[in-house]
């Protein structure tokens, strides 16, 4: 089946696939996916190469690790609530 969004807050959860079927994603355990781990990655190594030109107090602000996902159980809890309380939620991703 092909990803139907037309508006994407993610690139693998809260998919719609072909106008019919909603996909979560995470569902009940952390949100998180391959493409975040590897953003993760990519993260990670940005930030060893320039952490020593960085002033301590913004170090500490950048240190990279799971709070990174964050953003993603932010998004989560918004689209369930939006799915609890909305019966046409889907519409947001297709129109």
């Amino acid at each position: 089946m092909l990803r139907s969004n037309k508006k994407n807050l993610h690139p693998v959860m809260f998919g719609i696939y072909e106008d019919i079927i909603y996909h979560h994603g995470a569902g009940f355990r952390f949100p998180t996916s391959r493409i975040d781990k590897h953003n993760l990655g990519i993260l990670k190594k940005s930030y060893l190469i320039m952490h020593d030109k960085l002033p301590n107090r913004i170090k500490k602000i950048l240190v990279p690790n799971k709070f990174f996902f964050k953003k993603n159980m932010e998004i989560s809890e918004q689209v369930y609530t939006s799915i609890l309380h909305n019966p046409d939620f889907y519409r947001f991703f297709i129109e």
